[in-house]
């Protein structure tokens, strides 16, 4: 196998997993709840843990990976995940799963922006954008194991055999970092320590916060609280980057509009993919009785479209040009939640076309957006700039989850179609202007 193969298919098992992980815990929620006696907070946490801690890491990790190599992060980060599958899959309470989910972020921190990096150091540049669409598509699998393997399971082995999958994957992308060519440019600079926990505290109150504000138990001044602090150490990070001469995220590369447009979006869309998909999960099974795997069939129409968006990225880019498809399908995006949040009560095989249409637009922009920051990005900060653009979607779907539940629950109980509808159209209509974001900022051809 050529090592630009192996390259693609290394990184596809790190955003595979990340991938599988989202949506296939998603359908677990309901039976985690009623195995480990959670509520409806706890369950945000679950797929927050992880969010939350990989955007804490990702700067972190893109700084090591500039450091001391590509490669090694990434072998660090398909450990870390594995060992901690292994604890989420024996955990004897919901405050142990959720420790366990954050470690299990730890390692998806690792290995987002070191796996794309690792394909920029064995693809050649004038191969690259059809790589990044092939790693999207193979990486999409896992999207596909998730609702349909991942609903199948927890109907009939129960939710912790999810973890096994997990577990086989990473092992199968540690073997195949093996003879793969690593990063050759190395960042002599000091890794800003004060910049991770300063980050991490900004990042952990704000979630915190919105999760609170979720909770029916009256806890408002809390969660006011958290909000705040949360304020006030994202002013402390943003003044301990300014004065760092090697900062841990480079501001100076948001001067770049490309760069600033695409970070902007993906925060956007991502945390209108994983609010959604949260909701809508939460209301199929609980408000309408849906099973896992039926709710999972319905999910795959969804991501399933990603693979195939991914690849049609790949080919209208190099023929419309990447500011055309970015910002057609963040118009496309926008439309389909607010369809699907309209034909959330209606019988289910009529989601199939939107959702389908929504995970068409979400690959079109995954794809996309990878290609537009490898174009501005130096070949010093590879790592860097791909750690601020995941750091930007796992913020995005940390904060979809928590503020979208946040606003479903100030409606009515997140599990009840009223609040969960609203929240989903929410989703749709702050999606929409950043076609005109994408169209302004991003240039006609990448080079």
């Amino acid at each position: 196998m050529r090592a630009s193969a192996r390259a693609i298919m290394t990184s596809a098992a790190g955003l595979g997993l990340v991938m599988m992980d989202n949506t296939a815990v998603t359908l677990a929620l309901p039976a985690i709840a009623a195995s480990l006696g959670a509520v409806v907070a706890d369950l945000q946490w679950v797929l927050s843990a992880p969010l939350l801690a990989a955007a804490v890491v990702l700067p972190l990790a893109g700084a090591i990976g500039d450091r001391y190599g590509a490669l090694r992060a990434m072998r660090i980060g398909l450990l870390v995940f594995a060992v901690a599958a292994l604890v989420v899959a024996t955990s004897p309470d919901v405050v142990t799963l959720i420790v366990a989910r954050a470690a299990q972020g730890v390692g998806q921190a690792f290995m987002l922006p070191n796996g794309a990096a690792l394909l920029a150091a064995n693809v050649p540049v004038a191969r690259r954008t059809r790589a990044v669409s092939t790693w999207i598509s193979v990486s999409s699998l896992g999207l596909v194991l998730g609702p349909l393997g991942g609903g199948l399971a927890i109907e009939h082995l129960g939710w912790r055999w999810l973890f096994a999958g997990h577990l086989l994957v990473a092992v199968a992308g540690i073997i195949g970092t093996r003879r793969l060519s690593d990063s050759e440019h190395r960042s002599p600079h000091p890794i800003d320590l004060r910049g991770v926990v300063a980050g991490g505290a900004a990042l952990f109150c704000t979630c915190f916060g919105l999760i609170e504000l979720g909770r029916p138990s009256g806890r408002t001044g809390l969660a006011l609280l958290g909000l705040g602090l949360g304020v006030a150490a994202a002013g402390a990070f943003v003044a301990i980057q300014r004065r760092r001469p090697h900062p841990l995220l480079d501001f100076g590369m948001l001067r770049n509009r490309q760069f600033a447009a695409v970070v902007l979006a993906a925060l956007v869309y991502n945390g209108a993919l994983s609010g959604t998909t949260f909701l809508l999960s939460l209301l199929m099974q609980n408000a309408r009785g849906v099973a896992p795997g039926a709710v999972g069939l319905i999910l795959l129409c969804a991501t399933a479209g990603i693979p195939l968006g991914s690849q049609l990225a790949g080919s209208l880019g190099t023929r419309l040009g990447l500011r055309v498809v970015m910002a057609a399908a963040a118009l496309v995006l926008g439309i389909g939640y607010t369809i699907v949040a309209g034909l959330a009560l209606a019988p289910p095989a009529l989601l199939a076309v939107p959702l389908l249409i929504t995970g068409l637009a979400s690959g079109a922009l995954f794809a996309s957006d990878t290609v537009a920051a490898l174009a501005v990005a130096t070949p010093q900060k590879v790592s860097s700039g791909l750690a601020s653009v995941s750091l930007s979607r796992q913020v995005g779907s940390l904060l979809g989850i928590a503020g979208l539940g946040a606003l479903s629950a100030a409606v009515t109980p997140v599990s009840q179609p009223a609040g969960a509808r609203v929240a989903m159209v929410m989703a749709g209509l702050v999606v929409l202007p950043c076609a005109l974001l994408l169209w302004r900022y991003v240039r006609h051809q990448a080079p």
